[in-house]
């Protein structure tokens, strides 16, 4: 069963929230708490270590792709950006 993560939002580089859904949506959402808890900026989640392959790699994924650095995957551009 895969799991789908609603993108990380946040205002600035600062969290504000994560979705996720799926069959190991329990293991993931631990380190987006702690996160949100520790007022974790998507930055430090993006340079926190994480074991590869592993579904906790999709957190740092989302980080990244949240603060425009992401090189593994070709972010889609938004609708407006497409004209």
């Amino acid at each position: 069963m895969p799991t789908y993560m609603r993108g990380m939002t946040g205002f600035g580089v600062t969290m504000l929230g994560a979705g996720i859904v799926g069959a190991c949506a329990g293991d993931l959402i631990a380190e987006a708490v702690l996160a949100l808890e520790m007022d974790a900026e998507l930055g430090d989640l993006a340079l926190a270590v994480h074991a590869h392959p592993t579904f906790a790699e999709t957190l740092a994924m989302a980080a990244e792709l949240g603060q425009g650095t992401i090189t593994d995957l070709i972010a889609a551009q938004s609708r407006h950006a497409r004209r």
